[in-house]
């Protein structure tokens, strides 16, 4: 890969996997979300500042329309949104982008597609989302696959639960830490993806290795840490008393494992570590 187009880059995927091709040599052209929370922006704005710095990295306001890109990376949801951030005309214009100029289009996707009692997943499983981002993805799935039908174009990345530096701030995690930190009150249990686990950089690691076609040959495929009660170790890790996370079952002609750089117990700390240094950005607003 020598040029990678991503929609989101501002994301927590997005931003993610741009650092990381950045770091490999790869060009990266990138369009951002519009954030209306305040602090939202606030982050949005430091992360661009990151990876601006960067010569191989462009900033654009909307899809090209030539062949410039090996690979189409739709990052516009994240895997643990608590709400729709929906573009259907950016969707759209990228789909188009990949169909006309043949370029592979991989859409970021999330296993909160499946209902939160859902536990035993196979290829025949039909999605029943029951929150507000589970169906969000949903619709981008449905979306490009009619766009995309039978082209062999499209390949569909459905994320567990993320965690690690950068981690959104509506992320039940970070909240935990940044009441650590400064002493806040503690964080009310939410409904959030609880199936798995997996840290930021081992999920781009993954993705990255996934966008080559002989990695997994299906259109559809689930990242899987491979372990059991991950969300119950965190909750441990973390000094939550209330036991979290829920057990399931995927079909293994559906998964890829990840295969992970870090302990839970030590992405963690780095998470930890990087809101304590960068924690004037949550509490300047």
């Amino acid at each position: 890969m020598k040029k990678a187009f991503i929609a989101g880059t501002l994301q927590f995927v997005g931003f993610s996997l741009c650092s990381r091709l950045l770091e490999e040599g790869v060009c990266v052209d990138g369009i951002s979300n519009d954030y209306e929370d305040e602090l939202e922006q606030r982050v949005a704005e430091e992360k661009l500042m990151m990876i601006g710095r960067n010569a191989l990295f462009q900033s654009v306001e909307s899809v090209p329309k030539e062949k410039e890109h090996d690979l189409i990376f739709c990052c516009i949801q994240d895997p643990a949104d608590k709400e729709s951030r929906i573009h259907e005309n950016l969707l759209k214009e990228c789909a188009s982008l990949s169909l006309t100029q043949k370029i592979p289009l991989i859409l970021i996707s999330s296993m909160e597609v499946y209902g939160e009692n859902q536990l035993v997943i196979d290829k025949n499983t039909v999605p029943a989302p029951t929150t507000i981002n589970g169906a969000a993805h949903l619709k981008q799935e449905q979306t490009l696959k009619k766009l995309f039908n039978q082209s062999g174009l499209l390949k569909i990345i459905r994320f567990p639960g993320l965690y690690g530096p950068w981690q959104p701030n509506s992320g039940s995690i970070h909240k935990r830490i940044v009441a650590s930190l400064t002493g806040g009150s503690p964080v009310q249990d939410e409904k959030e993806e609880r199936r798995d686990l997996l840290y930021i950089e081992d999920a781009v690691n993954a993705l990255i290795e996934l966008s080559k076609p002989e990695t997994f040959t299906g259109d559809t495929v689930h990242l899987s840490s491979g372990k059991e009660n991950q969300w119950r170790e965190a909750a441990v890790l973390l000094n939550e008393k209330k036991e979290s996370g829920v057990a399931c079952k995927l079909s293994e002609d559906i998964t890829y494992t990840v295969r992970s750089s870090v302990s839970l117990k030590d992405g963690l700390s780095a998470q930890t570590e990087w809101i304590r240094q960068n924690l004037y950005i949550f509490q300047s607003l």
